[in-house]
């Protein structure tokens, strides 16, 4: 389901900094909850931790690479950098598909960059660049055909999804990445306190765990299993088509 494998913290940040928080989150058109995420994930890819975690995934992503009959190769770039074409220099030429672990607006950049250096290829990255204005604006036309995994289907596809989409932005201004993912979430744990019909945080908690085959504004069905997790779970695929992604494929994970 689009929220598998996600749970729910709760943070406290003293005051002046809470401002500072959504000061730059209300800048970058961005939900605090983006923002805290956006920023854990910069922070963790620069630590002992996530150093172990990416090179967990790097060896799990090419053992399934091999599985399938692909060669990999790996090159790395730092946080901040601007300018890839030293590394994409160094890419041969036929190679069939760039698989770049950055943020959007890095990978704006490499789009653009590829054919300074004579590479025609696509390029397919995760959530991270699931972002009109940062990826796909910003890329200058660059990103056209480009392949993005999310987490979520397109919300102006669906009946319910179009019209939260239409309320919302009449409202709040462009829809945000992970908001419909926010508000599915938000409407589960309402739901929840409706039925237990009092403050009690562990009966809450207990009845949000019960939920089963709820369906809202993402238009899937959403149960959780024993450990809190959203049973099963679907990616969607979508492809950079002018000024917008258009979603083409969905994919079950087993």
């Amino acid at each position: 389901m689009p929220v598998a494998y996600r749970k729910s913290v709760t943070i406290s940040l003293p005051t002046p900094l809470l401002k500072d928080v959504e000061r730059l989150a209300k800048k970058q058109h961005q939900t605090i909850s983006e923002l805290v995420r956006q920023a854990l994930r910069r922070y963790l890819t620069a630590t002992e931790e996530g150093a172990a975690a990416w090179k967990r995934a790097r060896a799990y992503g090419a053992k399934k690479a091999k599985a399938l009959g692909a060669q990999t190769l790996r090159y790395q770039v730092r946080a901040g950098d601007k300018d890839f074409r030293a590394i994409l220099g160094t890419v041969p030429k036929d190679v069939n598909l760039i698989v770049p672990s950055l943020w959007a607006p890095e990978a704006a950049l490499m789009a653009k960059q590829l054919p300074d250096v004579g590479l025609d290829v696509r390029m397919i990255g995760g959530d991270g660049i699931f972002e009109i204005k940062d990826y796909i604006e910003a890329s200058g036309g660059a990103a056209e055909g480009n392949y993005v995994t999310f987490l979520a289907p397109d919300m102006r596809t669906l009946p319910a999804g179009a019209s939260f989409v239409k309320a919302f932005e009449a409202k709040y201004g462009p829809l945000s990445s992970y908001g419909p993912l926010a508000y599915e979430a938000a409407n589960i744990i309402l739901e929840a306190v409706k039925r237990v019909g009092k403050p009690d945080r562990a009966a809450v908690r207990d009845a949000v765990r019960a939920t089963k085959n709820y369906r809202g504004v993402l238009g899937v069905p959403l149960t959780f299993d024993d450990k809190g997790d959203v049973s099963g779970g679907l990616i969607f695929i979508y492809r950079v088509k002018g000024p917008a992604f258009e979603q083409i494929k969905t994919v079950v994970v087993k």
